[in-house]
């Protein structure tokens, strides 16, 4: 169910974007303005006791 949810969502935000993009004959998505990767945390190891 949330899949579903997921995707319908995912689908009406690209179909908004892609709509904008010819309207304005211009990108959204550029390098300027997405998120950089997240940094890689080292998990510790649980010990025994």
């Amino acid at each position: 169910m949330k899949i579903k949810m997921s995707r319908k969502g995912g689908a009406i935000a690209q179909k908004a974007r892609l709509e904008l993009e010819s309207k304005t004959g211009k990108s959204v998505v550029t390098g300027d303005n997405f998120l950089p990767p997240e940094k890689q945390v080292k998990k510790l190891k649980k010990s025994k006791k």
